[in-house]
């Protein structure tokens, strides 16, 4: 198990004048009653899917919905999975045949546990098999990928049926015709989920929480094991609350950028939990945001310029007491922008993806718009705008005269960056020592602010020096206590 030294940022650096991009259309799908979108992909003609649940249509009180649309969001067909009792979807994925598989749970009618679940459709949403899997006591599956090379699914989420604890993190291989399966669990005497697996080059990663590793009542956990399940590493994020994994993406320079919420750390009953691992699993940063209620990150992807976009919900901001929470960051996990959407009911997001044009397309559930209780929320963005800011372009490098100056002991230092590069802020005392490094990374271009704190700094005079690329500025502060 991999220790990890945990340096926090809370937002105190603010990338200033990049806008949002614009919302490009919404649809609702749904009937009288309610549903839910938990994941949304874009497929190989252009169009969506989106897996989630319907408590309007279909046989039970809940039935798996699925819900295939073209390009602008509409709808092309729609199909309901399920029997007297109650089914979900928590995943989907395109599969090589150009068809589907669906991943959830489904309890019995008179049935009360639940056991895994998957449906294998063609292209058009039929049904060719159906699987359970578990042993009497509450399983289910949250994420399922198809292999490359050798088409076989593999699945994560929770079992209560197999494991130490209560509940263990259940992991199943399947044959591509769901002839054979192989399972097994991870986790400790206490409480373990599962809640995504990707695949990499060396076998699978995969995130959840866990209550038997790390330094709180519940970490986050990613875990790497090979292709005969053995673990290669493992980590845990977290601090000495309650914090919770829920997505993980290998980025293109093989580290793995994870996200989910934390309640060890922020202004927040639960703040949103960014963070990136290399690739043997060491921390490189923990970004965290959001405002003093709770706030969820859902989902997480790497964004085509290497950035990221998350996705969750708020009870921070917004028009309702819970909306949709969107965050775009950089490379190094620092805000691009952020975006809040919904009405004024309660409004969930749970799944967000970049798409072919540039653009990101969202998924999960409204109670402000539609037809019923809930709906499904589809939401399109546009391509991140390509100026800076609508007034102006960034077309110089500059770094201004700190404000208030004198300070005591906090002052604000401004600078802007006409192109992308690595960039320094540091701060030297009158006989040239460094005191501070507040930035030595690489930052797109834009215009920045830095709240820059001395208090463990003596009175006197001090020098602040940003360098990027050829350009080199210097200016003075004073600080007075």
């Amino acid at each position: 198990m991999k220790k990890l030294s945990l340096i926090i940022t809370l937002l105190s650096f603010t990338f200033l004048s990049a806008q949002s991009p614009d919302t490009l259309w919404t649809k609702t799908y749904g009937g009288i009653d309610w549903e839910i979108g938990y994941e949304v992909l874009e497929t190989s003609d252009g169009g969506y899917i989106i897996a989630g649940l319907t408590n309007s249509f279909g046989a039970g009180a809940n039935d798996i919905y699925l819900i295939k649309t073209d390009a602008n969001g509409d709808t092309i067909w729609t199909r309901t999975y399920g029997s007297p009792g109650n089914e979900s979807a928590y995943s989907v994925f395109e599969t090589s045949d150009g068809g589907y598989v669906i991943a959830g749970k489904k309890t019995e009618a008179g049935q009360s546990y639940s056991d895994a679940y998957i449906i294998k459709t063609n292209s058009s949403g039929d049904t060719l098999w159906t699987r359970t899997y578990g042993n009497g006591n509450t399983d289910e599956i949250n994420s399922i990928i198809q292999t490359e090379g050798d088409d076989y699914y593999i699945m994560l989420g929770n079992t209560r049926s197999f494991g130490p604890g209560n509940s263990s993190i259940y992991f199943l291989e399947v044959s591509p015709a769901a002839d054979s399966v192989w399972e097994d669990y991870f986790g400790g005497n206490a409480n373990d989920y599962g809640q995504e697996i990707i695949e990499t080059n060396d076998g699978y990663v995969f995130i959840g929480s866990s209550a038997n590793f790390g330094a709180g009542s519940f970490d986050a956990w990613i875990v790497s094991i090979d292709w005969d399940y053995n673990i290669l590493w493992s980590q845990t994020i977290g601090g000495d609350q309650s914090d919770d994994g829920y997505s993980i993406q290998q980025t293109t320079n093989n580290d793995f950028i994870g996200a989910g919420r934390t309640s060890s750390f922020g202004p927040g009953d639960f703040s949103f939990l960014i963070f990136r691992l290399n690739s043997i699993g060491d921390s490189l940063w923990v970004k965290v945001y959001g405002g003093t209620e709770r706030d969820e990150c859902k989902s997480i992807r790497q964004s085509n310029d290497g950035g990221f976009i998350a996705a969750g919900s708020t009870n921070s901001f917004g028009s309702g007491n819970r909306d949709w929470y969107i965050v775009r960051t950089d490379a190094n996990g620092d805000s691009i922008w952020t975006k809040t959407l919904g009405g004024v009911a309660d409004d969930e997001c749970h799944s967000v993806i970049p798409t072919s044009d540039g653009g990101y397309i969202l998924s999960g559930s409204t109670k402000s718009f539609g037809a019923g209780g809930a709906d499904v929320w589809l939401v399109k963005l546009a391509p991140d705008p390509t100026s800076i800011n609508e007034k102006h372009t960034v077309t110089n490098f500059s770094l201004s005269q700190n404000y208030p100056n004198p300070f005591n002991p906090t002052t604000k230092i401004s600078f802007t960056i006409a192109e992308s590069g690595f960039t320094s802020l540091k701060v030297y005392d009158v006989l040239g020592n460094e005191v501070a490094n507040l930035i030595s990374e690489e930052k797109p271009a834009g215009e920045y602010e830095f709240d820059f704190n001395g208090s463990d700094l003596t009175s006197g005079i001090y020098f602040y020096q940003l360098k990027t690329g050829n350009y080199i500025e210097t200016k003075k502060m004073v600080l007075i206590k």
